[in-house]
């Protein structure tokens, strides 16, 4: 006899059909709704309202609070898409599936970061924000944070390091006008670069007046480092360096630095030369 699929359904996968007045988001999931998005997954929702799960394809897990509502550990935006189609008129989705565990905080926060890292649009500064959250709010090393999400602890570190972008920065990499590799440049020069020249190099990126972006900030770079040289730091010009801060100099040093013993060995050799 020919074995047959068992269809996916509210039973098979312990899903509880909750209302929506019911149901809250993850209070770690911040963040402003992407109304584009919203709208992408209601017409999903439309399109395969008869899966079982009313349309949804992946139903968020969620826990029970003492007030007696449901927090969502994701999903916020197929909450939201529900929210929707219910204005709209539609009571088919008065309720939402979801799947009701028993779990504390750090349980939560565990599954929201994991689907989030499963998204293909995660970027390099929303990561930062989750990775540093995992390690501050739960007390978690860089060793456990790159153990839990699988990554190294170079990767770990070096993204938590985005946090420290300045303002404009940060909203230019989570924008996608900024790739991780001209972030990482910004980190490296914006200490001395004063902010109203930083935000006018971010401008010329924005505006691609210079080939790439590497130049734009090397470029800003040197002419900081020359302002600094002429106005704030004289000692910097090589004439007015502190000598006296230097080690005294020493026969031996000059030795070296003429490299006299191969000098006089090459000379020796010569006079054998013309000798024979």
């Amino acid at each position: 006899m020919k074995a047959t699929a068992t269809p996916v359904t509210a039973v098979t996968q312990n899903i509880v059909f909750i209302p929506l007045e019911k149901t809250i988001d993850n209070l770690d999931q911040a963040g402003v709704i992407d109304n584009d998005k919203v709208l992408e997954i209601a017409e999903s929702l439309q399109r395969n309202r008869d899966n079982g799960t009313k349309g949804l394809l992946q139903v968020p897990v969620a826990r029970s609070t003492a007030d007696g509502n449901y927090e969502l550990a994701f999903g916020r935006h197929r909450r939201a898409a529900f929210f929707y189609l219910m204005a709209q008129g539609d009571k088919f989705f008065e309720s939402m599936p979801l799947i009701v565990r028993e779990m504390d905080d750090l349980a939560m926060f565990e599954a929201l970061a994991t689907e989030n890292f499963k998204r293909r649009d995660i970027n390099a500064l929303e990561a930062a924000e989750i990775l540093h959250a995992y390690m501050t709010k739960y007390h978690k090393t860089s060793v456990e944070a790159a153990a839990f999400f699988g990554k190294t602890e170079e990767y770990i570190r070096s993204t938590v390091r985005f946090l420290n972008l300045a303002a404009p920065a940060k909203e230019m990499l989570r924008s996608g006008e900024m790739n991780i590799s001209t972030a990482r440049l910004i980190l490296s020069v914006q200490k001395i670069i004063p902010a109203d020249d930083l935000e006018g190099v971010l401008e010329d990126i924005k505006s691609n007046i210079y080939d790439s972006p590497h130049d734009c900030i090397e470029n800003a770079a040197t002419v900081n480092a020359q302002q600094l040289s002429n106005q704030n730091a004289p000692w910097l010009n090589s004439t007015k360096f502190p000598v006296k801060f230097l080690a005294p100099v020493q026969g031996k040093d000059i030795a070296e630095l003429l490299d006299v013993e191969k000098a006089d060995k090459a000379r020796k050799e010569l006079l054998n030369e013309i000798m024979k």
